[in-house]
């Protein structure tokens, strides 16, 4: 794998980069078991993007984002290597918790991965957890055989990212961060498990951690959270910048734009402004009747508003046309 960035850094600083991101991607695959003399990952810095200040360390402040990034994108590229293996017809992921250590728990995880009879189980579609038990004996690491427990989920990330949408209409932030984590461990390309777990930082007044597990995604989330930390120029450069990629459109006209719309109503939720929330709200709903969640509408995103009459009137009037259109759906 190559990888290139138009960002101006030390080849020391990018060799520390490299690696820390290998070991959490490319160093937790396995197809075979087997390496290759022709194994390799390179990463270049072309120093051809805009000007910044110099970074004489990997633990800069500064790359806080570049490594959210990277660690991204390595985890994409690592899982199509497996994908790609030749013959492969499954992809699984395993996880492991409650060993000693980071390290205790990656020996484990490549025991059972690369098991001739943990794969033959995994190709016959027999879920032979017994095998995995086996596995785990043979890793070397500790295991209480009492307090083992092996789940068997191939729907794992979307029954996680349900538990975490659950977590938020019940205001069980802890429970949100959690089940979206584990989504994203087990799915590192999946968005919304970022989006789940930024919002309840956000509701946790944990700000520079959803600023870093959003990256430069969700933009209308990332304004919320600089305003709150804030930088309220910075917040309103960004919904600027949501209006002005909308141009002169005054309602949506395709899904990409509907978000936008969301986007920005969120944000003048987040920050109380009842008048300009609604007048973006109506146009994303009129255009998607799942243009929010409801589970995140009766998270403590709306709190600021939710007590406004207008805006309860608004909401109950979204609520009905949405009702209309399902009962003429099933009708029709």
């Amino acid at each position: 794998a190559f990888i290139f960035t138009d960002a101006t850094l030390p080849a020391p600083v990018l060799q520390q980069l490299l690696e820390a991101a290998a070991e959490k991607s490319f160093n937790c695959i396995t197809v075979d078991s087997d390496t290759s003399t022709n194994d390799t990952l390179m990463m270049f810095a072309t120093g051809a993007g805009s000007k910044h200040r110099e970074i004489k360390d990997a633990g800069d402040d500064a790359l806080a984002d570049f490594c959210a990034q990277l660690g991204w994108l390595m985890a994409d590229l690592a899982q199509q290597v497996v994908r790609d293996g030749e013959g492969a017809s499954k992809f699984v992921t395993i996880a492991v918790t409650g060993a000693e250590g980071d390290g205790a728990a990656k020996r484990i995880a490549l025991a059972i991965a690369n098991s001739p009879l943990v794969k033959t189980a995994i190709a016959g579609e027999d879920a032979n957890w017994g095998r995995i038990v086996m596995a785990v004996g043979k890793s070397g690491e500790k295991a209480d055989r009492d307090k083992l427990a092996i789940e068997i989920d191939p729907l794992a990330p979307g029954r996680r990212i349900g538990t975490a949408m659950n977590g938020l209409s019940a205001r069980r932030y802890d429970v949100v961060i959690r089940e979206a984590q584990g989504a994203l461990a087990l799915q590192p390309t999946v968005d919304v498990s970022r989006f789940y777990e930024a919002l309840a930082y956000l509701l946790t007044r944990r700000f520079d951690d959803c600023l870093n597990v959003l990256g430069d995604t969700f933009p209308g989330l990332r304004a919320m959270c600089q305003h709150s930390r804030g930088d309220e120029a910075a917040a309103m450069q960004i919904v600027d910048s949501l209006k002005s990629a909308l141009g002169s459109a005054s309602e949506p006209r395709n899904q990409t734009e509907m978000v936008l719309y969301r986007d920005i109503a969120m944000f003048y939720a987040w920050v109380g402004n009842v008048g300009e929330a609604l007048s973006w709200f109506e146009p994303a709903f009129a255009w998607s009747h799942n243009a929010i969640q409801f589970e995140v509408m009766n998270s403590g995103v709306f709190d600021r508003v939710t007590e406004d009459q207008d805006f309860q009137s608004s909401l109950e009037r979204i609520r009905a046309r949405i009702r209309e259109r399902l009962l003429q759906a099933v009708a029709g």
